[in-house]
Protein backbone atom coordinates (compact mmCIF):
# COMPACT_ATOMS: atom_id res chain seq x y z
CA UNK A 1 0.00 0.00 0.00
CA UNK A 2 2.93 2.31 0.74
CA UNK A 3 4.21 2.34 -2.83
CA UNK A 4 0.71 2.88 -4.22
CA UNK A 5 0.16 5.81 -1.86
CA UNK A 6 3.47 7.39 -2.88
CA UNK A 7 2.70 6.84 -6.55
CA UNK A 8 -0.70 8.54 -6.32
CA UNK A 9 0.69 11.37 -4.19
CA UNK A 10 3.41 12.03 -6.75
CA UNK A 11 0.80 12.00 -9.51
CA UNK A 12 -1.38 14.76 -8.17
CA UNK A 13 -3.62 13.25 -5.52
CA UNK A 14 -3.76 15.02 -2.16
CA UNK A 15 -3.04 13.24 1.12
CA UNK A 16 -6.54 11.78 1.59
CA UNK A 17 -6.98 10.93 -2.08
CA UNK A 18 -3.71 9.08 -2.47
CA UNK A 19 -4.44 6.95 0.61
CA UNK A 20 -7.93 6.07 -0.62
CA UNK A 21 -6.54 5.24 -4.07
CA UNK A 22 -3.83 3.09 -2.50
CA UNK A 23 -6.33 1.25 -0.30
CA UNK A 24 -8.62 0.72 -3.28
CA UNK A 25 -5.81 -0.93 -5.21
CA UNK A 26 -4.25 -2.82 -2.32
CA UNK A 27 -7.46 -4.22 -0.82
CA UNK A 28 -9.31 -4.59 -4.14
CA UNK A 29 -12.07 -2.13 -3.30
CA UNK A 30 -14.36 -1.24 -6.18
CA UNK A 31 -15.11 2.38 -5.38
CA UNK A 32 -17.08 4.80 -7.53
CA UNK A 33 -15.20 7.85 -8.79
CA UNK A 34 -17.34 10.01 -6.48
CA UNK A 35 -15.39 8.63 -3.51
CA UNK A 36 -12.19 10.07 -4.94
CA UNK A 37 -13.91 13.32 -5.83
CA UNK A 38 -14.86 13.75 -2.16
CA UNK A 39 -11.19 13.63 -1.25
CA UNK A 40 -10.35 16.78 -3.19
CA UNK A 41 -11.65 18.86 -0.26
CA UNK A 42 -9.93 16.70 2.37
CA UNK A 43 -6.54 18.35 2.51
CA UNK A 44 -4.63 21.04 4.38
CA UNK A 45 -6.27 20.13 7.65
CA UNK A 46 -9.72 20.71 6.16
CA UNK A 47 -8.43 24.00 4.81
CA UNK A 48 -7.64 25.34 8.26
CA UNK A 49 -4.55 23.40 9.35
CA UNK A 50 -6.54 21.36 11.84
CA UNK A 51 -7.13 17.60 11.73
CA UNK A 52 -4.68 15.91 9.37
CA UNK A 53 -6.50 14.52 6.35
CA UNK A 54 -4.50 11.29 6.45
CA UNK A 55 -6.41 10.54 9.66
CA UNK A 56 -9.75 11.11 7.96
CA UNK A 57 -8.71 8.90 5.03
CA UNK A 58 -7.56 6.13 7.36
CA UNK A 59 -10.83 6.12 9.24
CA UNK A 60 -12.80 6.09 5.99
CA UNK A 61 -10.74 3.13 4.78
CA UNK A 62 -11.49 1.20 7.96
CA UNK A 63 -15.19 1.79 7.34
CA UNK A 64 -14.81 0.36 3.84
CA UNK A 65 -12.96 -2.82 4.82
CA UNK A 66 -14.62 -3.80 8.10
CA UNK A 67 -17.97 -3.99 9.80
CA UNK A 68 -18.91 -1.08 12.08
CA UNK A 69 -17.77 -2.62 15.38
CA UNK A 70 -14.40 -3.72 14.03
CA UNK A 71 -13.90 -0.41 12.17
CA UNK A 72 -14.44 1.52 15.40
CA UNK A 73 -11.78 -0.57 17.15
CA UNK A 74 -9.44 0.01 14.22
CA UNK A 75 -10.12 3.75 14.44
CA UNK A 76 -9.22 3.83 18.14
CA UNK A 77 -5.99 1.91 17.57
CA UNK A 78 -5.07 4.11 14.61
CA UNK A 79 -5.68 7.37 16.46
CA UNK A 80 -3.73 6.13 19.45
CA UNK A 81 -0.76 5.01 17.33
CA UNK A 82 -0.84 8.18 15.24
CA UNK A 83 -0.88 10.42 18.30
CA UNK A 84 1.81 8.37 20.03
CA UNK A 85 4.08 8.56 16.98
CA UNK A 86 3.54 12.20 15.99
CA UNK A 87 2.42 13.76 19.31
CA UNK A 88 -0.30 15.72 17.51
CA UNK A 89 -3.15 15.33 15.04
CA UNK A 90 -3.04 18.76 13.38
CA UNK A 91 -1.99 19.23 9.78
CA UNK A 92 -0.28 22.58 10.36
CA UNK A 93 1.94 21.20 13.12
CA UNK A 94 2.75 18.04 11.16
CA UNK A 95 3.60 20.10 8.09
CA UNK A 96 6.15 22.09 10.08
CA UNK A 97 7.92 18.82 10.84
CA UNK A 98 8.24 17.76 7.19
CA UNK A 99 11.80 18.12 5.91
CA UNK A 100 11.13 20.72 3.23
CA UNK A 101 8.11 22.28 4.92
CA UNK A 102 5.75 21.41 2.08
CA UNK A 103 6.01 17.73 1.29
CA UNK A 104 3.93 15.23 3.22
CA UNK A 105 5.18 12.21 1.26
CA UNK A 106 7.03 10.70 4.22
CA UNK A 107 4.03 11.11 6.52
CA UNK A 108 1.74 9.59 3.89
CA UNK A 109 4.11 6.64 3.50
CA UNK A 110 4.22 6.01 7.24
CA UNK A 111 0.46 6.40 7.65
CA UNK A 112 -0.23 4.03 4.74
CA UNK A 113 1.82 1.38 6.53
CA UNK A 114 -0.12 1.99 9.75
CA UNK A 115 -3.43 1.67 7.91
CA UNK A 116 -2.33 -1.52 6.17
CA UNK A 117 -1.00 -3.12 9.36
CA UNK A 118 -4.09 -2.28 11.39
CA UNK A 119 -6.38 -3.51 8.62
CA UNK A 120 -4.49 -6.78 8.33
CA UNK A 121 -4.47 -7.24 12.12
CA UNK A 122 -8.22 -6.74 12.48
CA UNK A 123 -9.45 -8.25 9.21
CA UNK A 124 -7.06 -11.16 8.69
CA UNK A 125 -6.29 -12.13 12.26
Amino acid sequence: MKELARYHYNNGFNCAGCLLMAASGHFGLALPCECFEMCKVLNAGLGSGLLCSTIIAGIMIFGLVADEERAKKMRIKFLSEFNQRYKCLDCAELLKRCENGEDCEQLISEVSVMIQEITEEFCNG
